[in-house]
This record gives structure tokens, C-alpha cells and sequence, in this order.
């Protein structure tokens, strides 16, 4: 039994890579034609879609709350959400209704597929090891959400794989800071189930909670430094089982 779910895990996972790469033709098609805007589109599009095709193949249910949060016309957001799963973009992409990129670790613009649906997204890259390149890649972020293009971010700079929450990093928050940008934190709860070392989590339920919006155009110096944990404790009340402390960082 144990061998055939994984023939049957590794078979589900190799026709969902063949169709990305059939879906991704038209894209790179547009960006050797040059049309730009076209292929962003596109792939904005696609990329919404490609999401709910796989989590519908894999039964799992997307259970949306406080989607009234999510701004109609004003978009010069900046969404903070925890970081349980490789899996917190596609559910994302696929319950936000809108295109938006995010700031996401160099290391994954040098897969080469990857690289290119990142760009096709607007992401930006960011090296953790690098501090001037890092808030150069914040500004550039900060300079998408002030033209009206949303950005997300994981301020807990890594996985946790668990329910559990590390502290969320002020420098991250900047992007939203230095373009007066509206906050709209997130709780993403169940992600880490979706993907573990005993397989797919077939036929499980992600929560995902939008939270009320926080317009930094309105805080005091003193409530920016407190912002952080602020975040941290609104996105840990959205989870089931709420953290009591913090979860130890890595070393």
C-alpha cells in the first residue's frame, strides 16, 4: 500500500509538472514577442488558476474568512502572513483576487522554471546574507506597492513547517513603512500539512484568514518599532490552536 501511494504521489506530481509547462508556452511566447504587459497578465491569470486546478486534484478546501478585508480599488497594500509551507504561495496566489508579487529568497531565482514564473509574478529577490542588497530589494518592492501593485511577505524569514510561529523581523516591514502602504496581515493555518515527509496531504482543509488593514500613514514612530509584534500576535490569534511564545529561531 505504502509503495503504491507513493508511485501514485510521484505520478500526480509529475502530470502537474508536465501541464505547467504546457501552460507556460503562451508566456514565454509574449516575452519573446515583446509584449510585456501581455505576458504579465497572463501569467497572473494562469498562476490563479494553475492553483485551484491543484488543490481541486487534491481535494483540498480552501476555507477563505474575512475576505471583506481585501481592498476593492486601492491596492498600495502590503500582506504579512506566517510561513508555514512551500505551499503558502500557491494558496496565495489562488485566493487573492488580484495580481501581487513577493519577496521571495534568491535562492529560488536561480531554479531555472521557477525563475521565470517569479518574474513573469513580479517577485523580488531577496539575499538575507547580503544587508545592502537586501533593503535595496525592500525599496524596490516598496516603489511596486506605491504604483498600486500589492506585495507579500513572510516577515518570519523561513518556514516553520508547524503551527508554530517564529518572531516577525522589522526590516521587512519597511517596505510598507516607507510608502505610507496599508497592512493587511494574514493567518495561514494548515499549509504545513500539505506537504510533509509522510506524502501529500490529499483531502485536507487550509484556513486562511484576512485580517482588518493597519494604514501605517497613521502610526507614531513608537507604534512602527511596535509593529512587528503587533503583526505576530493578530496573525497568531487567527490559528486554531494559538501559540503562547514564540518559536525559537534557527541557528
Amino acid at each position: 500500500m505504502k509503495k503504491f501511494l507513493s508511485f501514485f504521489y510521484a505520478l500526480w506530481i509529475l502530470i502537474l509538472l508536465v501541464t505547467s509547462m504546457i501552460v507556460f508556452v503562451p508566456y514565454a511566447l509574449l516575452r519573446l514577442m515583446q509584449f510585456q504587459s501581455g505576458a504579465n497578465s497572463y501569467i497572473n491569470v494562469i498562476s490563479r488558476g494553475y492553483g485551484k486546478l491543484i488543490f481541486f486534484s487534491a481535494r483540498v478546501r480552501l476555507n477563505v474568512k474575512g475576505a471583506e478585508n481585501l481592498p476593492k480599488e486601492d491596492r498600495s497594500i502590503v500582506f504579512v502572513a506566517n510561513h508555514q509551507s512551500i505551499t503558502d504561495v500557491p494558496v496565495l496566489k489562488t485566493v487573492i483576487p488580484y495580481p501581487m508579487g513577493f519577496m521571495a529568497k534568491i535562492e529560488l531565482f536561480r531554479v531555472p522554471f521557477i525563475q521565470v514564473w517569479l518574474a513573469g509574478l513580479r517577485c523580488i529577490a531577496i539575499d538575507r546574507a547580503n544587508l545592502r542588497k537586501s533593503m535595496e530589494a525592500i525599496r524596490k518592492g516598496s516603489q511596486q506597492v506605491a504604483s498600486g501593485y500589492p506585495m507579500v511577505i513572510f516577515p518570519e524569514g523561513t518556514r516553520s513547517r508547524s503551527n508554530g510561529m517564529r518572531a516577525f523581523k522589522g526590516g521587512s516591514l519597511k517596505l510598507a513603512e516607507w510608502v505610507n502602504a496599508r497592512i493587511i496581515p494574514i493567518t495561514l493555518d494548515g499549509t504545513c500539512r500539505l506537504i510533509t515527509k509522510e506524502g501529500i496531504g490529499f483531502g485536507d482543509t487550509v484556513d486562511i484568514t484576512f485580517h482588518p488593514p493597519i494604514d501605517t500613514s497613521q502610526l507614531s514612530r513608537e507604534e512602527m518599532k511596535e509593529l512587528p509584534q503587533k503583526l505576530w500576535g493578530i496573525v497568531n490569534s487567527g490559528l486554531k490552536e494559538p501559540n503562547t511564545e514564540v518559536m525559537p529561531s534557527k541557528n
